[in-house]
């Protein structure tokens, strides 16, 4: 499997888009560096998700229709633009820079996955997701704990130009993989196909819905923790120590899963840790102890871990390959509502209530929401698995 040029690009490709200096720190950095308070920083993060929100179908179309290397290509370029241009330290830049970063996004979204996926064929999604997983995990813990030690000791400049230097290597993998796009008639209505492909099978609808439930709560969460720490009191490079660990914890985890996974009851790993993905990080914010945290937010990534390949396995099986581009954008439109709604949130309550409040009430709703769709779609998933 590994002999395939484009498997091991893609690997490539994962490990270094995960790596990014900056995004733990982003809060931190807008607030520290150009001194936004939770507020703007909500309206700053909406604006990005919006802009996903808008142009998420509409570069989905473009990569199916014209090619997804090209889609990678333009988005990459997007989001070098974006993050030299924080660069200038003009915080009435900082609003454009974060609507580029967004729309770099969506030409990128799910065009190169789908590149992978044609390539290589369902048959492998699952192992293949489990072995990204670790390098993503790896990527993000490395970078993340450099990150605050780089912040401490030097400047948020510096490792905005890191961030910008990784972009030109994934720019450099973008042209040189292969894509082997489907032609597919120009007249042909692909995002009508997509809807009605989705419409079709309750599978996916319900995923989506999950996917929008999820980011409303999993968003903040993501965005927020390292504000969340130092509102604890801890130091900006025990923060980069502390994600550092937990996301190599879960990248060793993640490995030793990839190994057993094929033997294991894919439908109760669902099921159970699914579930247990979101309690986690609700009792994380509800407990007292700041140092019990770190253990909370590894058991989270560790029962991500298990139950995101079935997740994504399914979801994978129950689209086309000419299509895939765009459904893949629908996905990531859906999580972009529900990043927009998250902030939009934050920003009308951040005046009233802290961080840690919000995102008790709406981890709380999302745990509601996880409870009902996996009642619903138990039966869909066992059968899916009886039939595979």
């Amino acid at each position: 499997m590994l002999k395939n040029k484009n498997t091991i690009l893609y690997l490539i490709y994962t490990f270094f888009s995960s790596i990014s200096f900056i995004s733990p720190y982003t809060n931190l950095y807008l607030n520290e560096h150009f001194s936004f308070n939770i507020s703007m920083i909500g309206i700053i993060l909406m604006i990005y998700q919006a802009t996903k929100f808008i142009f998420e179908i509409p570069t989905g179309v473009i990569a199916d229709k014209f090619g997804k290397k090209i889609s990678v290509i333009i988005g990459n370029i997007l989001m070098i633009i974006s993050y030299s241009i924080l660069l200038l330290n003009i915080k009435e830049l900082v609003y454009i820079s974060f609507f580029l970063k967004g729309l770099g996004y969506t030409f990128i979204s799910g065009s190169f996955d789908a590149i992978f996926i044609n390539s290589l064929g369902s048959k492998v999604l699952t192992k293949m997701n489990s072995i990204t997983r670790i390098f993503f995990f790896f990527g993000i813990g490395v970078s993340s704990g450099l990150g605050g030690l780089i912040i401490d000791i030097l400047s948020y400049n510096m490792i905005i130009i890191l961030d910008i230097l990784i972009l030109i290597v994934i720019f450099i993998i973008s042209l040189i993989i292969k894509d082997d796009n489907i032609i597919i008639n120009k007249k042909e209505k692909i995002l009508k196909k997509s809807i009605n492909l989705i419409l079709s099978k309750k599978v996916l609808i319900l995923f989506l819905l999950l996917d929008l439930i999820t980011a409303i709560s999993f968003i903040n969460l993501e965005d927020f923790y390292s504000t969340f720490l130092s509102n604890n009191g801890i130091d900006i490079k025990i923060i980069g120590i502390i994600i550092f660990t937990q996301l190599i914890v879960s990248s060793i985890i993640g490995a030793i899963i990839h190994n057993v996974f094929k033997n294991i009851n894919k439908l109760n790993f669902y099921m159970i840790f699914s579930i247990l993905n979101v309690i986690f990080p609700l009792v994380m914010y509800i407990q007292k102890n700041i140092w019990l945290v770190p253990i909370l937010y590894i058991l989270k990534m560790v029962s991500y871990s298990l139950y995101a390949p079935v997740k994504y396995e399914i979801f994978q099986a129950n689209i086309n390959n000419n299509v895939r581009s765009t459904i893949l954008s629908i996905k990531s439109l859906f999580i972009a509502i529900g990043g927009i709604i998250s902030y939009f949130i934050v920003f009308l309550l951040g005046k009233y209530f802290t961080i840690e409040k919000i995102t008790i009430i709406l981890l709380t709703i999302t745990l509601l929401f996880y409870i009902v769709i996996n009642i619903i779609i138990f039966k869909d998933i066992k059968n899916f698995y009886k039939n595979d």
